[in-house]
């Protein structure tokens, strides 16, 4: 006998199937909204992985004889093509079971379709005592809270995520599969799989409607890719009342392949950082203006960090850095009118009062030699007293980029190119974290020591006067 009080790990509607096996949706029959005529269709939906997610049907139906090979003449003109929905027989409450498998669709010979289908809501969004979702591609952090399997409760692992933002209750649940063995397959095989499985809740336990947790979806989606410094998004949200699944929301996000990216997330630590991150971030981005400071800051910082020439990687985090300087000084304090932030120039010394706002260093880090190089070469060709720092090095590395002259972007190395994106995306990473409240560890980019389980706390929450050097 093997006793434990693990609770059950978190299950979903619609179970994960294997690394880039598509997941079934349905099968049965069908109509589709751009049918004009209202055919009964039979067919199946899945959620297919490549080219990245994206919720398609394949249905057909009986030939009618010649009218189904007349179709119109095309205008000639150029369109848009509006992706069908389709809308299934009954009601939809509670949600059609998940189809065991797709092979086993016998859909009559005649007229077929193989269509993506445009975003679409099923069911009912209304008094849901929970919201479940799946994780796509995310991180390997084996030092949660232990949790069982519901179906073989003698399988236990450490596993569990909980995060309380104001209101609520967030839990994620790593899949018992997925370890650093696991998350190094996709990203040599180049395929994507479920890694988590994700609820919230009020934390009361009351009711709540789709509306209620839209903010909070997307700021978890956020919160998700800065950790890991690549875009996660929500797949195949579920609504419950009780034990129904009686909502869905089948949409076609995009999501990152697995690199190893950002410099944030602690392996060792992770748990800690996730959910004090999770927090933060819901906590700050419940306005719609909110939000959406942080959505274009992060996207700045993934585009940075996960799949751009270096060049641009210096470019890209100073674009975040701007935004964020404008919104702190000029639209939540108000130390500065819109006329006396444009006439802040250049544009280094407004990203210079952010980061010394954050108390960030600004010195060229002991081990960034190359940027140091581009430091002593600018001092040597503009014939100064004082020499660069990182942020005056990146600025001058941005600018070749930018406002481009007779001094090419090839006269600097790619070392010192990518010391320079390194500096810059890791100032809007700890920007974004100050902006949101961010108070704990992270992982550096700038120290000597890199192994795993070495974090620092982020300058703002140790130091007590001048930014950090």
């Amino acid at each position: 006998m093997i006793e434990h009080d693990y609770p059950d790990a978190l299950t979903h509607h619609y179970k994960p199937t294997a690394s880039g096996q598509a997941i079934p949706l349905y099968v049965g029959g069908l109509r589709f909204s751009d049918d004009e005529e209202g055919h009964d269709w039979h067919g199946r939906a899945e959620m297919a992985w490549y080219p990245s997610p994206r919720v398609m049907v394949e249905a057909s139906r009986p030939n009618r004889g010649i009218e189904d090979f007349v179709g119109l003449r095309a205008s000639g003109k150029r369109e848009w093509v509006e992706m069908p929905s389709i809308k299934l027989p009954g009601e939809e409450v509670p949600l059609p079971p998940q189809p065991d498998s797709l092979s086993e669709d016998s859909r009559p010979s005649g007229v077929s379709r193989n269509d993506r289908l445009t975003p679409q809501t099923l069911g009912s969004g209304t008094a849901l005592s929970r919201v479940t979702f799946l994780i796509p591609n995310g991180w390997d952090v084996p030092n949660g809270s232990g949790v069982c399997d519901p179906e073989d409760l003698v399988r236990t692992w450490n596993g569990r995520l909980e995060a309380f933002p104001s209101g609520w209750r967030i839990t994620i649940d790593r899949r018992p599969e997925v370890n650093k063995q696991f998350l190094r397959r996709l990203r040599d095989e180049n395929t994507s799989a479920v890694t988590h499985i994700g609820q919230i809740a009020r934390a009361d336990g009351s009711l709540f409607d789709v509306a209620d947790i839209q903010l909070l979806l997307q700021a978890l989606r956020l919160a998700f890719s800065l950790a890991v410094g690549r875009t996660i998004n929500l797949l195949l949200p579920v609504g419950w009342w009780g034990d129904q699944a009686v909502w869905t929301r089948w949409v076609s996000p995009h999501i990152d392949g697995v690199l190893n990216t950002g410099t944030f997330l602690d392996r060792h630590k992770g748990n800690e950082q996730m959910r004090e991150l999770i927090e933060r971030v819901v906590d700050y981005c419940r306005t719609p203006e909110r939000l959406e400071v942080i959505q274009y800051a992060t996207s700045y910082y993934v585009t940075a960090t996960y799949d751009v020439d270096v060049e641009l990687g210096v470019a890209l985090p100073i674009s975040g850095l701007q935004l964020l300087a404008y919104n702190r000084f000029v639209e939540e304090r108000g130390t500065h009118t819109q006329r006396q932030w444009e006439n802040l120039k250049p544009t280094e010394a407004q990203i210079r009062l952010l980061l010394d706002d954050c108390r960030m260093r600004t010195s060229v880090p002991a081990s960034y030699p190359h940027l140091a190089e581009v430091s002593r070469r600018a001092q040597m060709s503009e014939g100064t007293r004082t020499a660069r720092d990182a942020l005056g090095c990146v600025m001058l590395l941005r600018n070749k980029i930018i406002h481009p002259t007779s001094t090419k972007p090839g006269a600097w190395t790619a070392y010192q190119w990518a010391e320079g994106k390194d500096y810059a995306a890791h100032c809007l990473l700890l920007a974004i974290l100050n902006t949101v409240g961010y108070r704990g560890q992270h992982r550096s980019a700038w120290a000597d020591d890199i192994w795993e389980g070495v974090t620092d706390p982020v300058p703002w929450a140790t130091a007590t006067e001048g930014p950090e050097f």
